[in-house]
């Protein structure tokens, strides 16, 4: 599909939130290649993007709440000061992505991977990061408050100024690898988290 054609779809998905989805359409791509599209200042507010390769884009000011990013590929983006609210991220992979100043409240991040990923200045409240891959991360006044913690993957996670870890629910966390897992539960994982400040 043509850059032409995928903003005209994008046009499409704003009337459709514009009129609350009674003229235009809601943007749906699936397996796209989305490299070399500029979406800075738009909104994706509840579009189907799935597993779409949107590796090494800017993203600045991009509205993606209640979106549907499962299987998504965002390695090597720049992420800043977007909104992923509520957001599907089931599997998405941000790798070497750099973040800023964004917000994943109560996304869904089941198995996402941030590895090796730069995250700063993000919320990350009552999000659910079951098997999510933080390893080799560096973690910045990120909140976690309400969050949800199981086999968490945080092997080599470099962590500063936390906040909301009194208030975030772990059921387990893995400080080893995938293949030689090293879990801990409940309070000694929480435990885990308070020393490992910076």
């Amino acid at each position: 599909m043509s850059e032409e054609n995928i903003r005209a779809k994008l046009d499409l998905h704003k009337k459709w939130m514009d009129t609350f989805g009674n003229e235009g359409e809601r943007l749906v791509l699936e397996d796209m290649d989305l490299k070399m599209l500029n979406v800075s200042d738009t909104s994706l507010v509840e579009a189907y993007l799935i597993s779409c390769d949107c590796s090494g884009l800017y993203l600045e000011n991009v509205d993606v709440r209640n979106t549907l990013l499962c299987s998504s590929s965002f390695t090597n983006t720049s992420v800043q000061a977007c909104d992923f609210y509520r957001s599907d991220l089931r599997y998405t992979d941000f790798s070497k992505a750099v973040i800023n100043n964004s917000r994943f409240n109560k996304s869904d991040c089941w198995a996402a991977t941030f590895e090796n990923a730069i995250i700063d200045a993000c919320d990350f409240i009552g999000a659910s990061l079951y098997l999510t891959n933080f390893q080799n991360a560096t973690l910045g006044n990120v909140d976690i408050c309400a969050a949800s913690f199981a086999e968490t993957l945080l092997n080599g996670t470099k962590l500063k100024s936390i906040k909301g870890i009194e208030e975030a629910f772990f059921e387990s966390i893995n400080i080893g690898t995938v293949e030689q897992p090293h879990i801990l539960f409940h309070d000694e994982a929480r435990q885990w988290l308070r020393d490992q400040q910076d």
